[in-house]
């Protein structure tokens, strides 16, 4: 088998739902999920005297970013998990990325913290 040059998904596409509420003083977790290229199968020369490799090539590996949430809300760059622990009551507004290459995807929800 070889490359699939002609299948092709937008990439990233966040297909996760997020967690929508949480309790004070409770650790909120969510970790944001986006599908991405697991590489290009190719054979590829690494010096003159090698033969070819055949390997996967260029993996996409994405990275997140928070764009807007409360202080206490963090997020892994990558592994895209997004946690903190509130300490009010009260809905956030919360938007983040998820960027390979120049390409980006944005998530926007309202997460809600109870008593």
């Amino acid at each position: 088998s070889g490359p699939s040059d002609y299948v092709a998904l937008p990439c990233p596409f966040i297909y996760s739902q997020p967690t929508m509420q949480a309790r004070r003083g409770a650790r909120y977790q969510y970790r944001v999920q986006t599908i991405s290229s697991l590489a290009d199968l190719r054979y590829r020369k690494t010096s003159d005297d090698s033969i070819y490799n055949a390997n996967f090539w260029d993996i996409e590996r994405p990275t997140f970013a928070l764009l807007h949430g409360p202080q206490w809300l963090t997020i892994d760059g990558e592994t895209g998990v997004l946690s903190g622990v509130p300490g009010a009551t009260g809905e956030y507004q919360v938007e983040l990325a998820a960027v390979i290459d120049a390409k980006c995807a944005k998530q926007s929800f309202v997460l809600a913290v109870r008593p």
